[in-house]
């Protein structure tokens, strides 16, 4: 860009970027030149949080200690990283997250945490200048605490005629030590008083159950 002095000997020239940062202006005369930094700032007016700008973890057990990691990045409507800008999180109930309120850092990003003793899926909510943006987070079963409590162990068609052939279905639940059902797990069927398990291994389905065939 090229400039004429005026009567006072001054000449103008406006700057102008989408990104913020320092920029180096050179005015040169001749065989002279000067130079000074120009600063823009990023926009908080349009402070947002993009879909591609919020990390939500997932697949962490249902203990109430395991974790999904949750990372919101705070940008102006240029792109540029929000410093210092209050990012409210928010988890559906059944699951916790902590905490409800953090600070952008110097590169736009807030972070929480989400813990939940349930299995099951739930919309987590990061929030910038009253617009929120939403994804969701998941929880599995504690395979390691799998067990089946004494009310999950149940006998269909009782009684049946002991002929060598009529059956006494059974099935059996395994949950978690929260109650989650918990699903691929083998489960071991075995019979006293010289009586015949016709299926000795029968893995859990979605909702915890084993059903022999």
């Amino acid at each position: 860009m090229k400039g004429t002095t005026g009567a006072k000997g001054k000449a103008a020239a406006v700057v102008t970027s989408a990104k913020a940062g320092a920029y180096t202006v050179t005015a040169k005369v001749n065989d002279s030149e000067a130079k000074k930094d120009a600063h823009f700032v990023a926009d908080s007016d349009t402070a947002e949080i993009t879909d591609g700008n919020l990390s939500v973890g997932t697949g962490a057990t249902a203990n109430g200690k395991d974790i999904n990691a949750i990372t919101a990045k705070v940008t102006d409507a240029n792109g540029n990283p929000l410093a210092n800008q209050t990012v409210t999180f928010n988890v559906a109930e059944g699951a916790t997250i902590t905490p409800h309120e953090v600070q952008t850092g110097a590169d736009g990003n807030a972070g929480a945490t989400v813990t939940s003793l349930k299995a099951g899926t739930y919309a987590v909510t990061a929030e910038v200048n009253g617009k929120g943006t939403s994804k969701n987070t998941t929880f599995v079963a504690d395979k390691d605490s799998a067990g089946i409590a004494d009310g999950d162990l149940a006998v269909g068609d009782n009684n049946a005629v002991a002929d060598g052939k009529s059956t006494d279905s059974v099935t059996a639940k395994v949950t978690d030590a929260n109650g989650n059902p918990v699903s691929g797990v083998e489960v071991s069927f075995l019979a006293g008083n010289d009586a015949t398990v016709v299926t000795e291994t029968v893995t859990t389905g979605a909702d915890g159950m084993a059903r022999p065939p």
